[in-house]
């Protein structure tokens, strides 16, 4: 019985995972460069004594298509989180996103997040974690607000015991929530 009990995060991960309906849409193939700069840390504690349940992120990116298009993006994303307990937080935070068209234009995006986060599992040198985003998107050349359901799964193991460089494989799918006159 206490090996279920220890699946079971993975488990319900999957479950979530596989049973959500597909969504038929046509994909759009893109390529580029993504430039990102991140930092994420502890506050530290207010009575000097180490690191708080506070935490803060942030990160920018400079985004390039090899297209020809001539489309370019810039964002910038804080953040603010709290430890509820040593595997669940919470965070909220705010993005902006300037987006350079290929005619010329700029569009921009305002976009404000909340977001649970779950280290659903953690054994040796690898983790497995999963995280729900909710995002209210809103942008210049439209009048809607759209909400965006970001569910990701994701898994992380250290490439030598101990060492600083990890594997990464995750999944990330998206489900848009309220349609909009901007697309």
């Amino acid at each position: 019985m206490k090996n279920y009990r220890q699946l079971a995060p993975l488990i319900a991960a999957l479950t979530m995972l596989f049973l959500t309906p597909p969504i038929a849409t046509a994909t759009q193939s893109d390529s580029g460069v993504w430039l990102i700069v991140a930092a994420t840390d502890r506050f530290p504690a207010r009575d000097g004594s180490g690191t708080s349940r506070w935490h803060y992120w942030v990160d920018a990116q400079a985004r390039y298509p090899d297209t020809g298009s001539g489309v370019n993006q810039l964002l910038i994303r804080p953040g603010i989180g709290y430890d509820i307990s040593p595997t669940l937080s919470v965070w909220a935070g705010y993005a902006r996103f300037r987006t350079h068209t290929s005619s010329g234009g700029t569009v921009t995006e305002d976009r404000f997040w909340q977001q649970l986060s779950w280290r659903a599992r953690s054994w040796g040198d690898a983790s497995l974690s999963t995280r729900l985003r909710l995002e209210e998107r809103d942008l210049s050349t439209g009048s809607d607000t759209g909400i965006v359901l970001r569910a990701q799964l994701k898994y992380v193991r250290k490439l030598t015991p101990g060492g600083d460089t990890d594997f990464i494989a995750s999944i990330e799918p998206f489900f848009d929530l309220r349609d909009t006159d901007w697309g």
